[in-house]
């Protein structure tokens, strides 16, 4: 595995700015939340199946602006299902959670 890649679920992935805070009252940075979205899968999954994933930014950290990001980026990983907003198809998995927690993206 290259430097800066983690594996999810047997899928590859890129890693970088893991020291980047990402919420400033704590100082839990990115490192740390990609740590808890990884141990809590197995139990935020199964409550997530069925529903749509939306992709709430906060570039900066969650006190920083943030936006809705409503279309999935042309360069997202192949194997991301993606579904037009009124479509329940698709459905989270730990490599969805992890990938969009990469791109700065949390619920509060």
């Amino acid at each position: 595995m290259a430097p800066g890649e983690i594996v999810v679920a047997g899928r590859r992935l890129a890693i970088r700015d893991l020291e980047r805070v990402v919420f400033p009252r704590t100082g839990t940075t990115k490192a740390e939340l990609l740590d808890y979205y990884v141990r809590i899968a197995g139990t935020m999954l199964p409550q997530l199946r069925g529903r749509l994933l939306h992709m709430h930014r906060y570039p900066e950290g969650v006190e920083g602006p943030r936006f809705w990001q409503k279309d999935c980026p042309d360069f997202r990983p192949g194997w991301l299902p993606t579904a037009p907003v009124w479509s329940a198809t698709s459905a989270p998995t730990s490599t969805t959670a992890f990938w969009t927690s990469r791109r700065r993206c949390c619920g509060r």
